[in-house]
This record gives C-alpha cells, sequence and structure tokens, in this order.
C-alpha cells in the first residue's frame, strides 16, 4: 500500500509489538498485539475496536500514545479481522450473545494484560467496543481502573421512519424463522468502491480512503461486510443490558461523542452518562462516528483528551 504514514506506523509497530493468538469463547482464536516490553509496564491500556475492525486500523492511535504512560494491547474481535471467522462466509458480521465478546475480553485481560500482577489497567471502548467494556466493568466493577468510550453503541440509529422497537421486533422474528445467519437487509459483502460521500463514519477522505484500502489489500483477508439478524439481536439485548446496568460501571468513566454521528444515539449516551457514578461526556462540534480517524481538528481534541483523562487517574 502506497502510503508513508501507515508504513512509518507498520514499521514501528513491527519493531515493538508481538502478535499472538488466544482460543476464543466463541470457537476458534481471536489475534492479538501487544508491547515487547509489557512486562515491565506498570500501566495498561486495552483497545476494545468496534465492529469491522481490526489491528491495523489502530496503528495511528497506538503511535500517537506511545507516550501517554501507558502500555497499549490491542486485539480482534472473535469473526472479524485477523481472529478466525465464525461462519462459512466470512465477511458476515455475526455473533451469537456477547456474553461471548465479553468472555474474550476478560480472557485478554488476564492472559495478555496480566491483570493478576495488579498494574494500572484502562479500557478504550469504541461503539461495540463500548458497550463490551462497559458490560464487563459492570460485571466486575474492579477489574480496571478507568474507562474511555468514544462513540459508544448503546442505541443504533435506524431514521425516523423505523423505530427501534419495530426493528428488534423484526430482527427477533426472522432469527426465530431461522434466518438468524443471513445478512440483515440492507446489507451484504464488504464494497471497496463506496463513496467517501455521505459516509456516516469520518469526515477525513484521507483516513477513510486508508481504511476501505486495507480492507481490500491482501485478498480482502481484513474484510468485513454487514451484520447478520444474529449480530443484531444479539446487540439489541446487550444495549438493553448494560443501560440498566450504567450504576454497576463505578469507575472514571469518559465519554466522547461527535455530535455529527449518525450511527449511534447522542440521547443514548447522554442517558447512560448521568446514571453513571462517576461519568464525563465531552461532544465533538463536526465529529462523526470514527472520533480516532476523524479530521485532524476534530481528532487532534480527541486524543488530547484521552491522554489527560489517562494522565489524571
Amino acid at each position: 500500500m502506497n502510503d508513508p504514514e501507515h508504513r512509518k506506523w507498520s514499521h514501528w509497530f513491527a519493531a515493538r509489538y508481538r502478535v499472538g493468538y488466544l482460543p476464543s469463547a466463541a470457537g476458534g482464536r481471536i489475534r492479538y498485539a501487544r508491547p515487547i516490553d509489557l512486562e515491565q509496564a506498570a500501566k495498561v491500556l486495552i483497545c476494545v475496536s468496534g465492529r469491522t475492525e481490526f489491528l491495523e486500523k489502530y496503528l495511528e492511535t497506538a503511535y500517537d500514545l506511545r507516550n501517554s504512560g501507558y502500555s497499549l494491547v490491542m486485539y480482534d474481535h472473535s469473526g472479524q479481522g485477523g481472529s478466525d471467522r465464525l461462519l462459512a462466509d466470512r465477511e458476515k458480521g455475526h455473533i451469537d450473545d456477547f456474553s461471548l465478546y465479553v468472555r474474550d475480553l476478560r480472557s485478554v485481560i488476564d492472559t495478555v494484560a496480566g491483570a493478576g500482577n495488579r498494574r494500572q489497567l484502562m479500557l478504550l471502548g469504541h461503539s461495540m467496543g463500548g458497550t463490551i467494556a462497559s458490560l464487563v466493568l459492570a460485571e466486575d466493577p474492579h477489574l480496571a481502573d478507568g474507562l474511555v468510550l468514544t462513540a459508544p453503541m448503546l442505541h443504533i440509529n435506524t431514521g425516523p421512519w423505523l423505530p427501534p422497537l419495530l426493528v428488534e421486533m423484526v430482527v427477533r422474528v426472522v432469527c426465530r424463522l431461522g434466518g438468524g445467519e443471513g445478512y440483515a437487509w440492507g446489507t451484504g459483502p464488504f464494497a471497496a468502491d463506496l463513496s467517501f460521500r455521505d459516509n456516516p463514519l469520518t469526515g477525513d477522505a484521507r483516513r477513510y480512503a486508508r481504511m476501505q484500502r486495507l480492507m481490500a489489500a491482501d485478498n480482502r483477508r481484513l474484510a468485513l461486510g454487514g451484520p447478520t439478524f444474529g449480530w443484531l439481536r444479539a446487540a439489541y439485548e446487550a444495549m438493553r443490558r448494560i443501560r440498566r446496568a450504567a450504576a454497576d460501571v463505578t469507575c472514571p468513566v469518559l465519554l466522547l461523542m461527535g455530535l455529527a454521528d449518525r450511527v449511534v444515539g447522542l440521547p443514548a449516551v447522554e442517558a447512560f452518562n448521568r446514571d453513571l457514578p462517576a461519568g464525563w461526556l465531552v461532544r465533538y462540534a463536526g465529529g462523526r462516528h470514527e472520533l480516532l480517524v476523524e479530521q485532524d481538528a476534530v481528532r487532534n481534541r480527541v486524543v488530547e483528551d484521552v491522554v489527560l483523562f489517562l494522565g489524571s487517574l
């Protein structure tokens, strides 16, 4: 890929990280990346990525956080990125229950990050990863010392003509009729030629093109298409569960939301923040869903806010 910036981050990553695999609760293996000197680290930050995401997408973030005082651990969720896929069609985003994601994160915390060493541990969760990280800490509030959530998936925008309750009802019916492994209506396999114009993820054309190239490269090894009806059913259940359990997430939580986010709902994030014992919500004008691959004017502020929060704990 003819991308000087990505090559710089890739060379830095190759010199400082080791990639390995862990058994997944969903079957197969999950891929992780950890700094080679992690054993000496006093502070660890685990990146819990969103749906469709993968290690290579976070190299810029890892590089920007290299002087934050935290050793960053990354991993790919079961069924996406460089982890084993769950269906014969490897581009279908599928899971039967988010509890499988939760168990995988616990495995990464215990096995890779070495939580038993009682280092300071923080979680950074984006979108779906925010749901997963929050569920983990609702179950075990003392597992981490703090949580950063960027555009957490607490509500999925379905448009003004499709109320979420109606969508969830249809999803449940389709799953009961045996369609859980089919693509959700209106979605399909990964498309490498999706136009930047009107995309809901980022206002940065250069970073958007990089994401598309990464997924299209190497025989589409990293590519993931739309979610299945089964994934949607599991997502609705998980979002309901964590919205009700917000008060159980007792560690300090920083929530970051773009005011132009069309993927997840801001009102649900605001309500979640009000229910947290120690939550702070920061809003970014012009920011879309992918705040860590946004335009520099937004992204630089996001990275700065994350570093300040990490340093305050």
